[in-house]
């Protein structure tokens, strides 16, 4: 369990947290967030038809396919701010997702806590890299379901990370598989997470060398409980549209441009296009510019983007990328319980990304929101090569007083994030397209 002399480091990055996530609530125009309106549209249909929505139906968005949980969750807050007309419906919407989020930050520093055990700063390092991060505060300022899929990824990643440590047996398997399977409720790229879930059990179980019938018992167990848990949701997209992950049916009804369609339109070539989808996701990560369409428009990323955005993008990815790279010191074997850690979060890692690259070959989707579920696992490998520094955070045991150091190069980082994220709340306030279906102005 933590000590206090943690948390009280954690709940002041927590409450940092939570103060810019509510700045970006009231700042963020009223429906502007991505796809925001058809996902509230998915909670009102809820409470004014009683009924899941269906992909196709009249006046049903194609948000319509999505799992019930995150819209069920704000049922009671989108009741309750009725009276206060749309303003106040995608408001308590977007305050549910504000709590998630914190809950997100939370699982996110535990299982730093399971990877750093003998190390009180990195914890609290990865903590304030997605505390402050513009993308994560974004996403849990929205009405959406991407910041509930990204709490449960991150409470089943701490849960592996914890076992890796203290060992898994069969009550273990259980919990891991219902969190998997709980979080297929939240959002259909979660997957992943029982696989992953039945891999790291049978791993961890050959590397005791408790005997591969207990491993694949093990394994087994993840994956059993996660089928039931999600079958539901399962049988249902197969009755309804044929298709138990409803891919055709998304596919029939979401008309974004594909890569074919944008390379035509702006007369790119492939190398072209997938330079621009690598600048904008890196944009939309950092939160240059803004959010994603705002970005498109002041970057000018089909037309003559100016070598400036490129050399502060740059500089922004080098502070990021090279204490990241640092990881690999570590060079992983599996024979280690800490290196199996690492493992488990290179490969969910992996996996997400891997959904990005997936998504991005059907259509034009460059938003670095879509690997929010990776969030856990890209801060913890940040924040292990970060170097100690001068920057302190003071927390006080029976023994007296320590200092919880945050590393140079995390100093760095963590302080551009917060001058971005108040250029987003200021200077780069969302740009209002025309015909979109938003309410144009902001609480503030």
């Amino acid at each position: 369990m933590p000590t206090r002399a943690e948390l009280r480091p954690f709940a002041l990055v927590a409450a940092l947290h939570f103060v810019l996530t509510l700045a970006f609530v009231a700042r963020v125009p009223l429906g502007h967030a991505p796809d925001e309106t058809s996902h509230l549209d998915y909670v009102r249909h809820l409470v004014e038809r009683r009924a899941l929505p269906v992909l196709g139906a009249e006046g049903v968005t194609y948000e319509a396919h999505q799992p019930p949980l995150y819209y069920v969750l704000c049922l009671p807050a989108f009741v309750a701010a009725q009276s206060f007309g749309l303003d106040g419906e995608i408001v308590a919407c977007r305050l549910v997702s504000a709590l998630l989020g914190l809950l997100n930050l939370a699982f996110i520093w535990l299982g730093a806590r399971e990877v750093f055990r003998d190390d009180r700063m990195r914890p609290l390092l990865a903590a304030a890299f997605c505390a402050v991060l513009p993308m994560n505060l974004y996403v849990n300022a929205a009405c959406g379901n991407d910041v509930l899929a990204g709490l449960l990824a991150s409470a089943t990643l701490w849960w592996l990370l914890r076992g890796c440590g203290v060992g898994f047996d069969e009550r273990s398997a259980v919990i891991t598989g219902a969190l998997a399977g709980a979080a297929v409720w939240a959002k259909m790229n979660a997957l992943f997470l029982a696989p992953l879930g039945a891999l790291t059990l049978f791993v961890w179980s050959q590397r005791e060398r408790l005997g591969t019938p207990r491993a694949v018992r093990l394994g087994g167990l993840v994956v059993l409980t996660a089928l039931v848990i999600a079958a539901p949701w399962l049988l249902r997209n197969s009755y309804t549209y044929g298709d138990p992950l409803a891919l055709r049916a998304f596919k029939q009804f979401f008309n974004n441009p594909s890569p074919s369609d944008m390379m035509t339109a702006f007369g790119l070539s492939p190398v072209q296009y997938v330079g621009k989808v690598a600048v904008l996701t890196a944009c939309t990560f950092f939160g240059l510019f803004g959010e994603v369409n705002s970005a498109i428009v002041r970057m000018k990323l089909f037309d003559d983007t100016p070598p400036a955005v490129y050399a502060l993008l740059l500089i922004l990815v080098g502070f990021f990328i090279v204490p990241s790279a640092k990881v690999l010191r570590f060079r992983p074997r599996l024979r280690q319980p800490v290196e199996l850690r690492w493992w488990l979060l290179a490969v969910s890692c992996f996996l997400i990304c891997l959904t990005f690259v997936q998504f991005n070959l059907s259509y034009f989707q460059a938003q670095a929101r879509y690997l929010h579920m990776a969030l856990g696992s890209i801060a913890i490998a940040w924040a292990a090569g970060s170097r100690a520094g001068s920057f302190e955070m003071r927390g006080r045991t029976r023994e007296g007083a320590e200092f919880v150091r945050i590393g140079d190069i995390g100093r760095v980082i963590i302080l551009l994030l917060v001058v971005i994220a108040l250029l987003d709340l200021t200077l780069w306030q969302p740009i209002l397209l025309p015909g979109g279906k938003v309410v144009t102005r902001s609480l503030l």
